[in-house]
């Protein structure tokens, strides 16, 4: 006890504690050490931005280092209630292919491929979805002789077969957002460590600590010390510029379109999942398309503000021009458009 009571007062000692205990609080809290979730959720983002038709040929692909071959009879994707038909040996199975990242794997979604099924006869079906199947769904789709392969586990099944810059800005990405969780982790602990430091320091030096002492002699008066003769100015020296002689802050010239295109897609994802934003996409390099709920009021600040906060994690997207749609919430009349620009 008289050693932890020896902690608890000693500033050094009850900084470093408290510096341990909330930096580890806040990696957790932050869930920075989870790097393959920050790279599936990268990944899941460009496969979002895959068009629909190169999604079903790449969920083909897949299907087929899993023995499941395309089927020879002529159909259209998307006909008859789902999109590819596959077969090994004698027995047929259909897949259904979701790419958009809203789209969520819901019970209905099982049910009404389980119908298809029986009146295809076919021996099993898939449904292969970027978006998210809860426990409910898989266990109901489990029970019908359905697989279903989405959110994260479809991403860990397919990486493999995507192009490498794919891969490489997925993994970049994962290791950007966990070095930045780990910095705020770090932050967070020092910050924590010199309050407590200073709350010690506070508290041990009391007033009591002097009541025995011996007063001191009063000091003999000394005539004012004259103040040193100004000296001329040390010049400080400018900062110096970068090694590669480029400012700092500027578009990295070596990404590639593929890398671009999944940047635009990621921040599309971020700013859907900012509260008030029904949706978010790209017409062009440079136009986000922002569309909002019916409101009798302007475009609120906080929201402006969010959507500009997810564009400037990226220096090619600063410049973006927003394009903000606002529901009319009247049948067959347009939205209500208005145009921003973050920098």
């Amino acid at each position: 006890m008289a050693t932890i009571a020896g902690l608890l007062t000693s500033p050094p000692a009850l900084a470093a504690i408290v510096a341990l205990i909330v930096g580890v609080a806040t990696v957790y809290a932050t869930g920075a050490l989870r790097r393959h979730v920050f790279e599936a959720d990268v990944g899941l983002a460009a496969l979002c931005a895959m068009k629909w038709q190169d999604f079903a040929t790449l969920v083909g692909s897949f299907l087929g280092e899993r023995g499941l071959q395309r089927s020879t009879s002529e159909r259209k994707l998307g006909d008859g209630g789902f999109d590819l038909l596959l077969e090994r040996g004698t027995s047929s199975y259909l897949v259904i292919c979701k790419n958009a990242g809203g789209q969520q794997v819901t019970p209905q979604n099982v049910t009404d491929l389980q119908r298809t099924m029986q009146h295809e006869d076919a021996e099993g079906a898939l449904i292969i979805a970027c978006g998210r199947a809860d426990v409910a769904t898989l266990d109901l789709a489990r029970s019908r002789g359905i697989e279903v392969i989405a959110g994260h586990a479809l991403w860990r099944q397919i990486r493999h077969l995507l192009p490498y810059d794919i891969r490489d800005e997925a993994e970049a990405s994962a290791r950007r957002m966990r070095s930045r969780r780990l910095w705020i982790a770090v932050g967070a602990a020092l910050l924590a460590g010199a309050l407590a430091w200073a709350a010690a320091s506070g508290l041990g030096s009391t007033p009591d600590a002097a009541v025995d002492r011996p007063q001191p002699a009063a000091p003999r008066p000394v005539a004012p010390a004259v103040p040193p003769a100004p000296t001329a100015a040390t010049p400080v020296p400018h900062a110096a510029p970068s090694a590669t002689g480029t400012a700092p802050g500027l578009p990295d010239p070596t990404l590639s379109e593929a890398q671009l295109e999944t940047r635009r897609a990621t921040s599309a994802m971020e700013v859907r999942s900012i509260p008030g934003v029904d949706d978010a996409s790209w017409p062009t390099k440079s136009t986000l398309v922002v569309s909002m709920p019916a409101s009798t009021g302007a475009v609120p600040d906080t929201l402006l503000a969010d959507v500009c906060r997810v564009l400037l994690q990226y220096e090619e997207q600063r410049y973006t021009r927003l394009q903000l749609e606002v529901a009319s919430g009247v049948e067959d009349q347009p939205p209500t458009v208005r145009w921003r620009q973050c920098r």
